[in-house]
């Protein structure tokens, strides 16, 4: 888990740590949610980003998002996102590492092969690059 600046160099963490007092069972996921327009599956770094954009996104263009956190990822919770997440859903995965070998396709494949959705689904990553 990250901790990220709310601006350059203001020394203001953008999220502190909650003090668990529950824990979430192996497999399962966490969310949060301001409406079901699309559903946003992440980890990590991508978690607390797409909590700022959850906000901008739900003030500005009024889109609700269902964000996923996954909690769990090896294994993935496939289960428990697909008894979560309507057949006809629009699902976004965030992952902040790179297009190829990267979390977010293992999952994206998974996904497609819940034959009994029919899911709009796009991944959004990093570019593949030599950068460790």
């Amino acid at each position: 888990m990250y901790n990220h600046l709310h601006q350059t160099n203001d020394q203001l963490w953008l999220h502190q740590y909650p003090k668990v007092d529950k824990e979430i069972p192996f497999g399962e996921v966490s969310t949060s949610s301001t409406g079901t327009d699309i559903y946003i599956i992440t980890y990590a770094n991508g978690y607390y980003l797409s909590k700022k954009a959850q906000k901008q996104l739900q003030d500005e263009y009024k889109i609700g998002t269902y964000l996923i956190d996954l909690q769990w990822l090896q294994p993935l919770p496939i289960e428990a996102l697909s008894k979560l997440i309507p057949k006809n859903a629009k699902i976004l995965i965030l992952d902040e590492c790179r297009n190829t070998g990267s979390l977010s396709e293992r999952l994206y494949c998974q996904l497609c092969e819940q034959k009994d959705k029919k899911w709009q689904s796009h991944r959004l990553t990093a570019k593949d690059c030599f950068i460790p």
